[in-house]
């Protein structure tokens, strides 16, 4: 977490006055908030019925497409209900899903293509939608804004996209983080974790696209232009779990100083080359 938020773009965006900042304050503390609840430190009391109401006010002010967060509730542990009954309903309940995986890929599909069929019934319908989204993240020669806004976007792009970080860093930061995660250390997880916070990494990517192209793009053209990739950079913290279970067959092993040397020196040096590009950028002459 602390890696993610010294990412250049997520300083840039602490020292603006984007309300796009809400959407990294709210998404690291829902994170925060359920590493409590699934390591079993946090369990249901009467101060939830603050808790709920505020959590469900901050999701709707941000981005819309935060609200996909909610499912997260799917993940808390049979453990987390005081009450036993509801604890063993919600046992039989995981057990039942857990046994039907395949339901589960079912469910997920149509569940997808009704929702976005919906988004997208005044603009073609759900294959439009399909089209549209294989554009927007696959066709680069349409798409020009992929690389350089889009991708780079989500560890610095900045001055509206005049300048950003040279891509062989952008593509050492995410090296970096993937090992951080892989040598994090090991803690027992449901799979539902692991595949929830998954599915909320990609689907905030889809519900965003999906959004600016009905509202900036106006919902004309092949493609969805408007997208900045700082709305998908807290949401690097949930590729965590994916990680975590990675690293039980791929073994990576790092020392606690090392992982800390990595994880200084890399904010260290994309913070120091953004304010030297920065100063550049806005003081030099020619």
């Amino acid at each position: 977490m602390s890696v993610i938020a010294l990412f250049p773009i997520t300083i840039q965006q602490a020292a603006s006055l984007s309300y796009d900042t809400t959407l990294f304050v709210t998404v690291f503390l829902v994170f925060s908030l359920m590493t409590r609840i699934w390591s079993g430190q946090h369990k249901i009391s009467w101060k939830w019925v603050i808790y709920f109401p505020l959590i469900l006010l901050v999701l709707y002010l941000t981005k819309k497409s935060a609200l996909i967060l909610l499912s997260l509730l799917l993940t808390l542990p049979t453990t987390f209900f005081n009450n036993k009954k509801i604890q063993t309903l919600s046992h039989r309940f995981w057990n039942f899903w857990n046994k039907h995986k395949w339901l589960v890929l079912l469910v997920l599909v149509l569940g997808s293509s009704v929702v976005f069929r919906f988004l997208f019934q005044s603009h073609g319908g759900f294959m439009r939608w399909a089209h549209i989204m294989f554009n927007t993240y696959f066709a680069t020669w349409i798409n020009g804004n992929l690389d350089p806004i889009i991708v780079s976007g989500m560890v610095g792009a900045f001055s509206a996209f005049s300048y950003r970080l040279p891509e062989w860093l952008i593509i050492l930061t995410f090296v970096i983080l993937s090992w951080l995660m892989l040598s994090d250390k090991k803690v027992k997880i449901d799979n539902r974790v692991v595949f929830i916070s998954s599915c909320i990494f990609i689907y905030n990517i889809l519900l965003t696209g999906t959004m600016m192209y009905l509202g900036w793009t106006g919902g004309k053209g092949n493609v969805s232009i408007g997208e900045q990739g700082r709305y998908y950079t807290p949401f690097l913290i949930y590729l965590l779990p994916l990680f975590m279970k990675i690293s039980e067959k791929v073994k990576v092993e790092i020392t606690g100083t090392h992982r800390k040397l990595m994880a200084f020196g890399l904010c260290f040096v994309n913070l120091s080359l953004f304010i030297i590009l920065t100063i550049i950028f806005w003081f030099s002459k020619g």
